[in-house]
């Protein structure tokens, strides 16, 4: 009977690709590496739709028996990137059932329907998975990111090629939007001015700069929109949505789609509606309990306020307490919940994944914001915070983000090199235990909400720290070289993802950016500096109704902007309808073909 990891390599080797036992003579860990040979990765490709450039500069999907058709086939080694090698092999290996040779190995708890390396996780019988580094191609992307950038935009083409576009993406966006607060900073620095040296000037350089903050983020987030379609067309995965594969834990009764033929499992709306009538009031009380306790603890830290020390510092410590705990039970149960949602496709998996966990941090972040800002009215406070919050906070978190790693990564390195002077351990085991010691890049899910809770703070109190923008300005230019030094210089290679855009990240985004029309005009109307100020003589009444006036003309200038700004480029739009057009008659003439009798020739001659 063979033990665990010749069963699991038998399996393997039984679905076409290579796999091969290493290990270090000095080491408990066996590592399984596994390779896949140029014809599985055609098949597979043709499996996953893969779309490969023609001879003639097309893309359509590839297809094994039209293999010559594709531009570079014959190079076997050069025909699929080393992107698109990983993410066939992980979606095969994802969805590769346990054949007989693992299911002789007793011991595991197979599962005929789970597939094999769900189960090895789930008996937490596999210690880690992850695609090697490409050492050449790492090296030339650190030199032109890490080295060259400063100079000129980020490689995001190269960044798209080695991590994929979700990262890739990421990155692409971080690099708009901190080119974009260089305006906003330089104007917020100069209402700063005003404040210090001329108040009276200053009250309605403050008025303004709320206003443009206010439709500046539309015009952002409308400009990302299009840059975002550009790269997503340029790097072919626009369509991505459109022709995602459904997840393997997606259940439902199986149909016959009308269109292709095929089979597919189909979950009926009113079933899902009836999932979200119980996880959705779930999501909301989970929040609003997060609310309550925050402002419990801050009620109390006030009543307090003339207490001695150790008695004020009772709420702050039962808080400090509280928050990681509700963090560790709310993550728990935001899996519950999303996998009970039974999603079709990754992408709105992690979507509505997003929204669970971004809302929670939502309230940890702006919630004490508020407070100071509408309940206690203490501007003072609001200030201090926020400017603490973009500051201190951004910095330190960004120092350990990166120091954190890079301390890993030189433990790593130290182990390896014990490997590389010993006879026991061969290379690719030592570069397997190097990277094995490199922590894991998790996802761009903290990255993404770093920056976003960042936008919040600029965008929201706009009225009250014009500074803000500059503040963020000066920690996103460190911030990008921090995260790719992150990703390149101290994490495991990540598995690439495919997306057509930023995700539901940028929907977060729209509702902050409309919600810093609410939260500016409150802030003018409630402020010393703001509408009574500028309008001494007149009733509360008439003051109010100018706010109001206000806030309803901000949000249909900002409506106005994101109707009248294309999504697209109109050169975009013309490609894109060009190409559906040959797509379509593509289709057409394959059907006719398909169709068209074969004629009978007479050989009775």
């Amino acid at each position: 009977m063979p033990d665990l990891v010749d069963a699991v390599a038998l399996t393997l080797r039984a679905s076409g690709l290579i796999a091969s036992r290493r290990s270090a003579a000095d080491a408990d860990e066996i590592m399984l590496a596994i390779d896949a040979p140029h014809m599985w990765l055609a098949r597979a490709a043709e499996a996953a739709s893969l779309k490969k450039a023609l001879k003639d500069g097309a893309l359509r999907s590839f297809v094994v028996a039209r293999s010559e058709a594709f531009d570079g086939f014959a190079e076997r080694t050069q025909f699929f990137t080393s992107k698109e090698k990983i993410q066939l092999l992980i979606d095969a290996l994802e969805c590769l059932l346990p054949g007989t040779d693992a299911a002789r190995v007793a011991s595991v708890p197979w599962s005929p329907s789970m597939p094999m390396v769900a189960t090895l996780r789930k008996e937490s019988l596999l210690l880690a998975e992850f695609p090697f580094h490409d050492d050449d191609a790492l090296a030339a992307l650190e030199n032109a990111w890490l080295t060259r950038h400063l100079e000129s935009r980020q490689p995001i083409d190269a960044v798209h090629e080695y991590y994929g576009a979700e990262i890739a993406f990421y990155f692409a966006w971080l690099e708009e939007y901190t080119r974009w607060l260089t305006v906003p900073a330089a104007l917020g620095a100069v209402v700063f001015a005003l404040t210090q040296t001329m108040p009276s000037a200053a009250q309605i350089g403050i008025l303004v700069f709320a206003a443009f903050i206010t439709l500046w983020g539309t015009c952002f987030l409308e400009a990302w929109k299009r840059r975002s379609a550009v790269l997503a067309y340029h790097w072919n995965v626009h369509e991505h949505e459109a022709s995602e594969a459904a997840r393997f834990q997606y259940t439902g009764e199986l149909v016959t789609n009308p269109l292709t033929g095929a089979h597919e499992r189909h979950f009926p709306w009113a079933a899902r509606a009836a999932r979200y009538a119980i996880t959705i009031p779930v999501t909301v009380a989970a929040v609003i309990f997060a609310i309550l306790v925050m402002l419990t603890s801050f009620a109390a830290e006030d009543a307090l306020r003339g207490s001695h020390w150790t008695v004020r510092l009772i709420p702050l410590g039962l808080y400090g307490v509280f928050v990681p705990l509700f963090n560790m039970a709310y993550r728990k149960l935001a899996v519950v919940l999303n996998d009970y949602e039974n999603h079709r496709t990754e992408t709105q998996y992690k979507d509505s994944m997003i929204i669970k966990l971004a809302s929670v941090q939502f309230v940890n972040c702006y919630v004490s914001l508020f407070y100071a800002a509408f309940v206690v009215r203490d501007l003072d406070r609001l200030t201090t915070q926020l400017t603490s919050l973009l500051f201190t906070s951004q910095i330190l978190f960004g120092t350990l983000e990166v120091l954190t790693p890079a301390a890993t990564k030189l433990y790593a390195l130290w182990s390896s090199a014990k490997d590389l002077g010993s006879d026991h351990a061969p290379r690719i085991v030592s570069k397997a235990r190097a990277e094995y010691g490199m922590p894991p890049y998790a996802s761009v899910y903290d990255d993404y909400l770093e920056m976003v809770i960042q936008f919040g703070y600029i965008t929201l109190f706009a009225a009250v720290l014009p500074l803000a923008p500059l503040l963020a300005f000066a920690n996103n230019v460190v911030e990008i070289r921090a995260d790719a030094y992150k990703l390149v210089g101290t994490s495991r290679r990540p598995v690439p993802v495919t997306v057509s855009d930023i995700g539901v990240w940028w929907t977060l985004l729209q509702v902050l950016s409309v919600g810093s029309v609410l939260t500016n005009v409150a802030l003018v109307g409630f402020t010393s500096h703001g509408i009574a100020a500028l309008t001494p003589t007149w009733s509360h009444a008439a003051q109010l109704g100018l706010l109001v006036a206000a806030e309803h003309a901000l949000l249909a200038l900002k409506y106005l902007l994101s109707v009248t700004i294309p999504n697209r480029p109109e050169w975009l739009e013309m490609r894109i309808q060009a190409e559906h057009a040959r797509n379509r008659a593509f289709a057409a003439d394959a059907a006719a073909a398909a169709s068209r009798p074969i004629p009978q020739h007479d050989h009775a001659d």
